[in-house]
């Protein structure tokens, strides 16, 4: 080993024994540093110089990383940076820029993570620490994968694989062949995936590691869960659990609960996942994992939703979001926002449930951005990290040929320099111990003094805070500030030496036990609980515990908002929510210019249209065409008047069905009263309009019934009476007054009484012809018939009431006169029609019947020139709730069926009747039959 390579081994040792010796000297200093915490490393840096302080301002850093504060370790980190570089200490660079590189990651700007792990990895590859090479390439895979930049990642963590197995780091090849598995499974090769688990698993199996085969078997669930294996991920989940059991690696376990409370979820097992969702939900609090715990509350809070478990499905999504909120969290940020939609949707709070879907939405975009932006700054990061190895590289090459060739010139001073540099050091650090400890006691002194003035500042700042604070140390509460005694109700008696656990609600106890634990190696956490007050109410406090030194013991200090009153608001919203998906109506949200920003699954079943197909349309394609335009018009002016509108609407399905709506349409108004939206709830009334149309259509046929009820008991009790009264009244006189009439008389009794006899069989005849339509038992006969022979039959009977009153009957017959028809129906229609002409025509009139050829029918007329019909009655002729019964010319009494009786015979043979008529001018009956 030449001279040159000796002086810088002799340096680096030199370094390296001094900056331990500094960590000796300030070991016992740090335990009092428990106490002051930052100050004490700041005023050592106030007078520290060299090495020293350079460890001190490495320490300050990592204290600020550690209580999650990366600017401020930074803004250390980049002091330490501009004296390593001036004294040119490669070591210590390299560890600054490293540490700067984990604050970076830690504020989730991921491209100057990189960047600076890249430049720390050039600084260790130049002084061959092997190490922590390894070590920067893994982070450096971790970062790539964050980042989605895979070929990077795999890039990497392949050369830390080689450099394993050339040292033949047997666990470190196992834990490398895992990381890149991981990789695999996120770009979809699950296959390469599995391949490499499988041989991390034979090498973790042959050394017995039980974490390694934990992580395996976890991994390996993974990659069957992306693949729909519920059951392989289950017995991998449960595998690795068997070996993280017995760990105390709270953090891992807690991932793999998750693990199979998701799979258990998958295969619809609630209860099997919902307990292992708190257990993993229990184990992130007391490890104070805050992405775990966002995205186990996250988890907790789609079960409960999918249970209707509404109250606990609201609180662990507000947990979620409140973590994701403090820690920024994007990709999980989107997926909250989208369970608190849902959430919100289904208790029918639809304003609120449109804004946490506009909030997914705008997440996501901007998740996109941001990841599109990070990938285009680490690239030009890596452009130009490039860039400056190579120009590094070739300087580099450069230096060592000039010390080569001064190597040979001066390997004698060389030797020198080293001796007088190693005298010198030791001399400079026996000199700087001294003055140290000298510093160290006015340190001291002044700390003492500062900690009286920060006591009384404590004090004052304590007591007028609005926050809960109190100290509990060995079990029980030490110190407490007003306001636990005014919210509590306790007095300083009753709440000092008091169990913590005591001012608990019982159901939250044993998480609280678990949130307060000494086991606990966190130094802080954060969790919400419900305090009992002495009167027994309730208050929700959102708690946040830190751990302090007491008399160099650890005690443990907690702060707490009171926040019972938004949780009562959240809980009456997720009520208010809970109504939209339970809801029977139809909820529609649209813009200020009734464009559809919201509808809900109601809606869906009832018009057939999805909620993405109508987004940004006007509901006016729901139209049916059947509304008058006058309630579009008279609707729209109301709403935009600020004013509700009710009313119903005939709407069209996607399908083209009719549907009925009742529906309330409501304007939405900012905080200055301006409209921004419009709310419509509509109900589906088609059934309720089908079932009021059929009560109408019943009512009038009861109607009917009760009036042809009505007709036939008139019928019988009046116009079937009078006849018989005539027929029993003669012949009782000529039965037993016969001898006393003469021959005249008694013809006329047997006239009269003919007279009756005929008129009552005429009722009869029409009763039971029309009782046989009404129950349906007549049977209609369809012939071929002579409508000419059919009049003259009728005729033939009615020639004697003609010639008695002097009328004369023409008739006109043109053409075909052969119908389809029933025979016996049409006898009785031209029988009723003829019958009554003649009895409506006084004596001497005239009487006219004609059939007229027409294209596929035949129109049948009988006319008279009597005295007509009122116009008042010409509407009621043909039903039976409207009794027209009128006298003919010569005191003639009809049945008042005749009319009734035509026109169902008319229908029943296909055609049909109406009548023209004028007061005092007579009559036309039109009637028509088909030829076939």
């Amino acid at each position: 080993m030449n001279l040159f390579i000796l002086l810088q081994t002799a340096n680096q040792q030199y370094m390296t024994v001094k900056r331990l010796l500094l960590i000796l000297c300030f070991s016992s200093d740090l335990l009092y540093g428990q106490v002051v915490d930052s100050d004490s490393l700041k005023l050592k840096l106030l007078t520290s110089e060299g090495i020293q302080r350079l460890d001190l301002l490495e320490q300050l850093s990592l204290y600020y990383a550690n209580n999650r504060l990366p600017d401020s370790a930074l803004r250390y980190d980049s002091i330490a940076l501009k004296i390593s570089k001036e004294t040119k200490d490669l070591y210590a660079q390299s560890n600054v820029l490293n540490n700067m590189g984990l604050s970076f990651y830690s504020k989730a700007e991921y491209a100057t993570a990189i960047r600076l792990f890249q430049e720390s990895l050039g600084l260790k590859e130049k002084i061959s620490d092997t190490v922590a090479i390894v070590k920067s390439l893994n982070n450096l895979g971790v970062l790539y994968q964050l980042v989605g930049d895979y070929d990077q990642s795999i890039s990497m963590l392949m050369r830390s694989l080689e450099i394993r197995k050339k040292q033949g780091d047997t666990l470190g090849i196992a834990r490398t062949l895992n990381n890149i598995s991981v990789i695999y499974k996120n770009i979809g090769k699950t296959d390469m995936s599995l391949t490499m688990l499988d041989e991390a698993l034979e090498i973790y199996k042959n050394l017995q590691n039980s974490e390694g085969l934990a992580s395996v078997y976890n991994n390996m669930g993974t990659i069957y869960q992306l693949e729909n294996k519920h059951d392989k991920a289950k017995d991998s989940f449960l595998k690795s659990l068997t070996y993280k059991e017995g760990s105390n690696d709270h953090r891992s376990i807690a991932n793999t609960y998750n693990n199979l409370g998701m799979i258990y979820f998958a295969l619809g097992d609630t209860a099997g996942a919902l307990d292992y969702y708190r257990k993993a939900y229990t184990l992130r609090q007391g490890v104070n994992d805050r992405f775990g715990l966002a995205s186990v509350t996250l988890n907790l809070g789609k079960l409960y939703l999918k249970m209707e478990e509404f109250e606990k499905a609201e609180n662990y999504l507000h947990q979620s979001l409140q973590i994701v909120k403090d820690e920024g969290f994007k990709n999980l940020l989107q997926r909250v926002y989208t369970e608190m939609a849902a959430l919100y949707g289904t208790n029918r709070q639809f304003e609120k449930a449109y804004q946490y879907a506009m909030l997914a939405s705008q997440t996501k975009d901007s998740v996109y951005t941001d990841q599109l932006n990070t990938r285009i700054t680490e690239m030009e990061a890596r452009q130009k990290n490039e860039r400056t190895y190579r120009e590094n590289e070739l300087l580099r090459v450069d230096n060592e040929l000039k010390t080569l060739k001064m190597r040979r010139n001066r390997n004698w001073l060389v030797v020198s320099l080293s001796f007088l540099v190693l005298v010198a050091a030791l001399g400079i650090l026996s000199w700087f111990r001294l003055v140290e400890k000298r510093k160290l006691t006015r340190s001291l002194e002044k700390n003492m003094r500062l900690l009286k003035e920060s006591e009384i500042k404590y004090k004052s700042v304590v007591e007028q805070t609005e926050e809960v604070i109190f100290i509990h140390w060995g079990g029980v509460i030490l110190f407490a500030n007003t306001h636990l005694f005014k919210i509590s109700g306790l007095t300083q008696n009753e709440l000092y030496r008091k169990k913590p656990d005591e001012l608990i609600y019982l159901p939250d106890r044993v998480a609280f036990l678990d949130f307060i634990s000494n086991e606990n190696l966190t130094p802080e956490r954060k969790k919400e609980f419900r305090l009992t007050t002495k009167d027994g109410k309730l208050k929700w406090l959102d708690m946040n515990q830190t751990m302090i030194s007491l008399n160099d013991e650890k005690a443990y200090l907690v702060m707490a908002r009171d926040i019972t009153e938004r949780k009562q608001t959240t809980e009456f919203i997720r009520k208010l929510e809970q109504a939209v998906k339970q809801s029977p109506a139809s909820i529609i949200i649209t813009d200020s210019t009734g464009n559809i920003e919201f509808a809900n699954q109601k809606f869906t079943d009832m018009s057939g249209y999805e909620l993405e197909e109508v987004k940004g349309k006007n509901p006016r394609f729901l139209k049916s065409g059947k509304m008058k335009p006058e309630v579009y018009t008279s609707m729209w002016e109301t709403i935009t008047q600020g004013q509700v509108w009710r009313g119903e609407l005939l709407n069209r399905s996607r399908k083209g069905s009719l549907y009925w709506e009742s529906a309330s349409i409501s304007p939405i108004f900012d905080e200055n009263q301006i409209i921004t939206h419009f709310l419509a709830v509509k109900e589906d009334i088609t059934q309720r309009k089908a079932d009021e149309e059929r009560l109408r259509k019943s009512e009038a046929n009861l109607r009917e019934a009760n009036a042809t009820k009505d007709k036939f008991f008139s019928i019988i009790a009046h116009d079937l009476k009078n006849p018989f009264n005539v027929i029993l009244g003669f012949s009782n006189l000529l039965l037993n007054e016969y001898d006393d009439f003469d021959e005249q008389e008694k013809k006329e009794f047997i006239a009269n009484i003919h007279e009756a006899s005929a008129s009552s069989f005429r009722l009869l005849q029409n009763l039971l012809d029309w009782s046989r339509t009404q129950t349906g038992t007549i049977r209609y006969y369809p012939e071929v018939i002579d409508v000419k022979m059919a009049v003259e039959e009728i005729l033939s009977l009615n020639n004697s009431v003609a010639l008695n009153k002097q009328i004369s009957i023409q008739t006109d017959f043109a053409g075909n006169t052969k119908v389809l028809a029933d025979h016996n129906m049409l006898l009785t229609i031209l029988r009723n029609l003829v019958s009554n002409a003649l009895k409506f025509t006084p004596r001497g009139g005239k009487v006219e019947i004609k059939c007229i050829e027409m294209d596929d029918s035949m129109q049948v007329s009988v006319s008279d020139n009597g005295i007509g019909i009122p116009k008042e009655q010409l509407g009621q002729l043909f039903k039976i709730d409207e009794q027209v019964q009128r006298t003919g010319t010569e005191s003639e009494r009809g049945t008042g069926l005749g009319l009734m009786l035509c026109s169902e015979f008319v229908k029943k043979n296909g055609g049909t009747i109406w009548i023209e008529s004028e007061e005092g001018k007579g009559s036309t009956f039109y009637f028509t039959l088909n030829y076939s």
